[in-house]
């Protein structure tokens, strides 16, 4: 995965997500990081792949619909999380909250 690539990605444990944010004193939004990787990275990867039809691959990078946006896809992505694999990579806060609502 392109995101997982990231020189800002590695610096970080991916079993602690809550955790992500500073780095060098500078604070770096996740939702960047995800725009980015799927704007550029992806197509970047994809450039990369061997034996892949040329059209194909010059259509997907030059394409303007492969994109992420919070404010287009964030609601539909968090209508398709599974909370018990959040709560395996958010320790800190969501786990403690979502094991209190399902005892509810």
């Amino acid at each position: 995965m392109a995101i997982r690539n990231r020189e800002l990605c590695n610096s970080f444990s991916e079993d602690d997500l809550e955790k992500y944010g500073f780095f060098d004193g500078k604070y770096i939004k996740i939702s960047d990081q995800i725009i980015e990787a799927i704007q550029t990275d992806v197509k970047e990867e994809i450039k990369q792949l061997p034996k892949v039809n040329q059209d194909y691959v010059d259509q997907i990078v030059h394409s303007r619909s492969l994109h992420y946006s919070k404010k287009l896809h964030g609601q539909r992505m968090l209508k398709n999380i599974r909370p018990d694999k959040v709560a395996d990579k958010c320790k800190h806060y969501f786990n403690p909250a979502y094991q209190k609502l399902k005892e509810f």
